[in-house]
């Protein structure tokens, strides 16, 4: 072994002292954080000092260290969901190390709220510039046990969304008037190459933690989100252990017991070690017949978009993480989910407005429509601070999306159709925080996205409805985050699209003409489409009182309107470059304060999109639904509010309205003789709803919830498709739950009060299609046990 020189040991000598001085320069934090209430450790918490990149997670036992903090004075900041954030000043002395305990007590109202899907990182309601709403993991499992349908739980839970189909079609339910995008943990789940409107149906409700839907024009995700976006978040345990969660429930129409009776089995199993973390869900629900008021059969296939009747859903969930170390993490996710409607019912046609539309036992055309498989996988990788403060996450995915649709007798001798749709995706995401003073800071996320999407709609006897659509998607963007003086919060970002889509020669079906013989037919000469697009967004919000947090934003959104309906409806030999349509940028303006303080949590908004190319259905001269391409302006506004005025009671409401005209001659005006509201499809009535929560014991509690479905009528001589005068309705919900030693057991009661109405769609799209013109559910009774191990 060679001796030390003596210019090595100098070295070594100076390196050591240099070290030594630095960390005596330096003093650690640590502590435990605990739940307020039972002081049970609280794992997975946030816990850094503001302004600066130091910080660190709490371990299963709650417990955190931040090491190396330089000398001096700090605001310890500590946040995670569900809990009331927390903000402590601290001094740390040289060599010092400072031990705390924090308790963390539960945020009841979801006054301090955080959300991902905003700019794909977690952070505070308080500092995003925009209209977000959260259905929790518990007011999903209270919305399973009345009905486990989403279409329903989003109509009852989201101020700006529109009034429930009550069918397995999330047509004409749209979000503040325009289109929204479909996720599950990031994964596009919506087809805007050929928009079928399944996508809110496309995983099952008792395996989602979380949804946000996040309002208003955005790019963040690419194509399709002029309306904002609905992302259905799962979750992997955070404490270490092991649980079972069984469910079992069923249900039964009040009004006409008969063959109604459904049931409902699920069986979750989910863990935690040091480093390994799982989650695996699997479940099943056998759907009865849908009965009305009336106790009449509710049509099995209303609208042609297919129902709830006698569907058997099934799905299979599995997540697992593991952490490589304490920087780097690895997530892997499967979904399958399956909506197979097999019904021995054929949907009998009513007259609007005299006659509703039922069903009767009968065989129906052709094969069992519904969702036949939708796949989901994901991986994902995540590397803390790699590089200079630098944090990435790189995640690939892909989906397998096959749905069925109903006979339709249109098709020159009739026929039956399928959408294939796969999709293979990887985004690169890259955050990098800043400070640029001792009152300026903040990050810059930035990164890629690329997908690939072939989608196609064919007949079962090979005809060709829409052709395959194979898209190559690219995008960058960046998005920018800097905290003012701690109180100001200003977002702006940019993405930069680049779309081509290769479309093959195919040959339009034939369909019936009102007026007799057939159109469509045609040959249609393929080729390749480019579209590209630059967006941006700007945003604004105040967030040193959390009795006043106003905000301010601007954003655009992206998408190719319903390609596919666009090229299956050419009528005349062309090709595809010829009928090539534009890309729909809608400009989204909102102005909102949130507000919440002690026992109260409320909010207002006020907003407006336009877009110079419109995206509204009309009918041709062939009786074919078209998309009229006129300048559309959306504006409306809503309102919210909610307050636990004593610990047994809560309550809350709220009010949504909107709006919409399109500029027909293309003035620039939007109100003259020419022009026209947007139709019911587009547009939906005000809404209102309300709840009230009693917790009359420990275990015992129940929630009444109102929703009110207002007036819409904008047309004097409705003489189009969807301009029928829509009139009000009110339903009421009760859902009541008691703890038991070993979990729980609840009653709902879906139409408490057995309202017999048309809901909106039935109304505005009864005239149009006669299957549609059908009654909403009469009284249903749904209990649910839960049994926790």
């Amino acid at each position: 072994m060679q001796h030390l020189t003596k210019l090595q040991l100098s070295f070594l000598f100076v390196f050591f002292a240099f070290s030594t001085s630095a960390f005596a320069q330096s003093g650690t934090i640590e502590g435990t954080v605990l739940e307020a209430n039972n002081e049970n450790p609280l794992p997975a918490i946030n816990v850094g000092l503001k302004n600066t990149t130091l910080g660190a997670p709490t371990d299963a036992n709650g417990e955190f260290t931040i090491p190396k903090v330089p000398s001096g004075s700090y605001t310890l900041y500590i946040s995670a969901i569900g809990y009331k954030k927390i903000q402590r000043d601290i001094t740390i002395d040289k060599g010092e190390t400072k031990n705390l305990t924090i308790n963390l007590e539960k945020d009841i109202l979801g006054m301090n709220e955080v959300v991902v899907s905003a700019t794909r990182r977690i952070e505070s309601l308080d500092e995003v510039p925009a209209s977000v709403n959260i259905l929790s993991d518990k007011e999903i499992g209270e919305q399973i046990t009345i009905n486990s349908n989403l279409n329903d739980m989003l109509a009852k839970q989201v101020p700006g969304f529109a009034q429930s189909t009550e069918s397995g079609s999330n047509w004409g339910q749209n979000l503040r008037g325009r289109d929204y995008l479909v996720l599950v943990n990031g994964i596009p789940q919506s087809t805007p190459l050929r928009a079928v409107s399944r996508d809110l149906q496309t995983i099952d409700a008792g395996s989602v933690h979380r949804i946000e839907v996040i309002k208003g024009a955005t790019a963040i995700y690419g194509n399709g989100a002029t309306g904002g976006l609905i992302n259905y978040i799962t979750n992997l345990p955070q404490k270490n252990g092991f649980q079972s969660v069984s469910q079992v429930g069923s249900n039964i129409s009040l009004t006409a017991p008969s063959n109604s009776i459904g049931y409902r089995f699920s069986q979750q199993l989910s863990g935690r070690s040091d480093k390994l973390s799982y989650n695996i869900k699997g479940s099943f629900e056998e759907k009865g017949l849908f009965k009305d008021a009336s106790g009449d059969i509710i049509p099995t296939n209303p609208q042609g978009q297919g129902g709830l009747s006698q569907a058997s859903v099934y799905n299979i969930y599995g997540q697992m993480g593991y952490d490589i170390n304490p920087k780097q993490r690895i997530e892997a996710m499967y979904n399958f989910y399956s909506n197979d409607q097999e019904t021995e019912y054929s949907t009998i046609a009513g007259s609007y407005p005299n006659q509703k539309a039922t069903a009767v036992k009968q065989d129906p055309r052709g094969k069992s429509q519904g969702t036949q498989g939708n796949h989901n996988a994901q991986l994902k990788y995540t590397w803390l601070d790699f590089w200079n403060k630098t944090s990435l996450d790189a995640t690939a995915y892909l989906q397998d999306y096959k749905t069925v649709f109903g006979f339709f007798s249109g098709y020159k001798n009739g026929g039956q159709s399928y959408l294939k749709s796969q999709k293979l995706g990887f985004r690169l995401n890259l955050e990098s925080p800043f400070t640029l003073s001792e009152n300026i800071d903040g990050s810059l996320i930035y990164g890629l996205d690329l997908l690939k999407d072939e989608t196609q709609q064919k007949l079962f006897d090979g005809r060709i409805i829409t052709p395959a659509m194979d898209m190559a998607n690219y995008a960058a963007y960046a998005q920018l985050k800097t905290i003012l003086y701690d109180d100001w919060v200003f977002k702006g970002g940019a993405r930069l699209e680049s779309i081509n889509i290769d479309v093959p020669s195919y040959t339009t079906v034939q369909k019936k003409k009102p007026s007799g013989g057939f159109s469509g037919g045609v040959d249609i000469e393929g080729g390749n489409l480019k579209y590209s697009a630059f967006t941006y967004n700007l945003g604004l919000s105040y967030k040193k009182y959390q009795a006043f947090n106003p905000f301010v934003s601007i954003s655009q959104g992206f998408s190719i309107a319903d390609l596919g309906r666009t090229l299956r409806s050419a009528t005349k030999s062309t090709t595809v470059q010829s009928i090539d349509p534009e890309p729909i940028i809608v400009q989204n303006y909102e102005i909102g304060i949130n507000s919440s303080f002690s026992i109260f949590r409320g909010s207002i908004s006020g907003f407006a999109s336009t877009s110079d190319l419109g995206a509204s259905y009309q009918e041709n001269n062939n009786g074919a639904l078209v998309i009229a391409r006129s300048p559309e302006i959306v504006y409306g506004f809503e309102v919210s509010a909610h307050a636990r005025p004593i610990s047994f009671l809560e309550f809350g409401a709220t009010y949504s309205f909107t709006e919409g005209r399109s500029d027909n001659n293309d003035n620039g005006n939007y109100t003259d003789s020419k022009d026209s509201f947007l139709v019911n499809n587009r547009i939906s009535p005000p809404k209102f709803t309300a709840y009230a929560q009693f917790q009359f014991t420990s275990k015992l509690k129940s929630k009444l919830s109102l929703l009110h479905s207002g007036k819409r009528d904008r047309f004097d001589n409705p003489s189009g498709a969807y301009q029928n005068k829509v009139n009000p309705y009110s339903v009421l919900d009760l859902n009541s739950s008691y703890q038991l030693p070993f979990g729980s057991f609840s009653i709902g009661i879906e139409n408490l009060l057995n309202e017999n109405y048309y809901p909106a769609i039935s109304q505005w799209a009864g005239s149009y299609f006669g299957t549609g013109y059908s009654k909403a559910p009469g009284t249903r009774i749904n209990a649910t046990l839960k049994v926790k191990l």
